[in-house]
């Protein structure tokens, strides 16, 4: 008679509770779980479903390895100092000697920069929203007078002359002029 392919779940074994908290405290996602246990993926997402001891015991060791990273950009942030051990060998007898010390960490800018974006974004993240009150006063181009709409023009063609000349001898600052064999842009009256 033939083997029959046992379902995904009956694979799970009560020491994975144990196991895979371990890993998870360790950082281990959910894919590297399934390759520690010799499983798919989806035989993993199938436990966290049937077994909530495992998925407990996923979440509680993730939340400890999360908690050990926070701990880690906050130190890095303010900087901090730890006892070390410098070890020294003398060339002549080959002895070695052990010589305590402490080492110190400057703060990080970036893991600052980091950890107040995230605990503080109001106050601290790039884009800041900006209210805006009153009204803004426009005309459809097909309510312009013939004197508003070449005057729209004529503003146009100016502002785009000046960004022309700006951008041109923006490009050959510092060389003393256009670059060699290059004309200047003509000035715009």
């Amino acid at each position: 008679m033939a083997k029959r392919k046992q379902p995904a779940g009956s694979k799970f074994k009560p020491e994975y509770v144990a196991q895979a908290r371990n890993y998870a405290e360790l950082g281990a996602t959910l894919s590297e779980m399934a390759r520690l246990f010799g499983v798919c993926d989806k035989t993993v997402d199938t436990w966290l479903i049937a077994h909530p001891d495992f998925r407990e015991a996923v979440k509680i060791g993730a939340e400890v390895a999360d908690e050990r990273v926070k701990q880690s950009l906050y130190h890095n942030a303010i900087g901090y100092s730890h006892p070390a051990v410098k070890i020294f060998c003398d060339p002549k007898t080959g002895r070695t000697k052990e010589v305590p010390y402490i080492e110190h960490h400057k703060p990080d800018t970036v893991a600052g920069i980091f950890w107040l974006k995230n605990r503080r974004p109001d106050e601290w993240r790039d884009v800041k929203a900006v209210e805006h009150s009153g009204t803004v006063k426009h005309k459809h181009v097909s309510e312009l007078t013939d004197a508003e709409l070449a005057e729209a023009i004529e503003k146009t063609e100016r502002d785009l002359a000046a960004a022309l000349v700006s951008a041109t001898n923006g490009a050959s600052a510092g060389r003393g002029g256009p670059a060699k064999g290059k004309k200047r842009a003509p000035r715009v009256h």
